[in-house]
């Protein structure tokens, strides 16, 4: 059974303040409905992408789908409305996108990232899995529309189509799946050079911010980089692929280092780039999940992008869990946008707040409990 849609009135975890932010769009409307009015094969084996809250998850709770998760955050907010809504999620499965599954797969559904690489990476997991006769039906708003949508689902099906738009959404039906031949997962590989001279080459996954090189903002921050010698128990909060908690482990190879990000891609991409020693991994949105205090350093290039989405309110609420999480006296030291204005409210949870260096558009601040 399918349910109709808006039969679950969802909420956002964490709670927002901007009454503009839904817990779901048009176009997981649309999914819904589309799902409804076709002759569906066996939907034994449904698997669901990128469902930020559960909306399609909770809909489609009865024929016990495989959600695979990208971000941790996603899984805690459909536990979390699952529960508050009393819809049983049964046999439910949460998935990593790293993972193959367990059998045959004959429909899939997806709501379109705003990464295409991560909608690259999806179609190839689901290519070794398809059935012949398999349907993907993958949603977006018209505004999101990218053009190499059609050109990654022609990579792997016969037939993609764009549907009719409706509510300012559409659907991407992608039909007769090809066979896939290349390995999965894909890694990527982008050169670094650390400031000491250190050569690497970074790993990461498909979908982890900066795929293509190390952004200009994390090249800052490890050039300002200075860890002290009472600097024994640091952490990267936001870790992405791990390269500043590389840069920390070249200045300090006897420090215990934690790594934490919501992102599984970026945490499983992490644990490859950095050395042997005292690391360890954390895949969480929030700090208060990890049960480690008394940090004397935390370093972060803190996310404000969250898909099609800018916001602060996330971000703002990570800095009172730093706060709780540094020993008395102990350091944050972040990067950010300048037009951010991380400063002010710095200030009003740190005793000591101050910039270090600063570009045309780049600020690093440091913090002191």
């Amino acid at each position: 059974m399918i349910h109709p849609p808006n039969s679950f009135h969802l909420q956002r975890y964490p709670s927002t303040t901007n009454r503009s932010l839904k817990a779901w769009n048009a176009s997981d409307e649309y999914m819904i409905d589309y799902l409804r009015s076709i002759q569906l094969p066996r939907t034994e084996n449904l698997v669901i992408y990128n469902d930020h809250f559960g909306y399609l998850s909770l809909h489609l709770s009865d024929v016990e789908p495989s959600i695979v998760i990208t971000k941790k955050s996603q899984e805690f907010a459909i536990r979390e409305n699952a529960a508050k809504l009393s819809v049983d999620l049964k046999e439910t499965q949460f998935k990593s996108p790293l993972e193959s599954f367990d059998s045959e797969v004959n429909l899939a559904v997806i709501r379109l990232p705003k990464s295409m690489e991560l909608f690259k990476h999806f179609l190839h997991q689901l290519s070794f899995s398809l059935t012949k006769d398999a349907i993907v039906v993958a949603g977006f708003m018209t505004r999101h529309f990218n053009k190499s949508m059609i050109s990654i689902a022609e990579q792997y099906f016969e037939e993609a189509e764009q549907s009719l738009a409706r509510k300012k959404s559409r659907l991407l039906i992608m039909k007769h799946p090809k066979k896939t031949i290349t390995e999965f997962p894909v890694i990527n590989n982008i050169p670094y050079t650390f400031p000491a001279g250190e050569q690497t080459e970074i790993k990461q996954y498909p979908g982890v911010f900066s795929s293509k090189r190390i952004d200009v903002a994390t090249d800052l921050l490890i050039q300002h980089l200075n860890i002290q010698d009472d600097d024994m128990k640091i952490l990267d909060l936001a870790s992405g692929n791990g390269v500043i908690a590389s840069a920390v482990q070249y200045q300090k190879p006897e420090a215990t280092i934690h790594l934490m990000d919501d992102s599984v891609l970026a945490v499983e991409s992490s644990k490859m780039n950095l050395r042997n020693g005292e690391v360890y991994f954390h895949t969480t949105p929030s700090l208060t999940d990890i049960n480690e205090k008394n940090f004397d350093l935390i370093v972060s290039n803190p996310p404000f992008h969250f898909e099609h989405e800018n916001t602060i309110e996330i971000t703002l609420r990570l800095f009172n869990e730093v706060h709780a999480a540094l020993k008395a006296a102990g350091r944050f030291v972040l990067v950010a946008n300048t037009h951010l204005n991380y400063s002010t409210h710095l200030k009003r949870i740190f005793n000591s707040v101050h910039q270090i260096a600063s570009s045309n558009k780049y600020e690093i601040i440091q913090a002191v409990k």
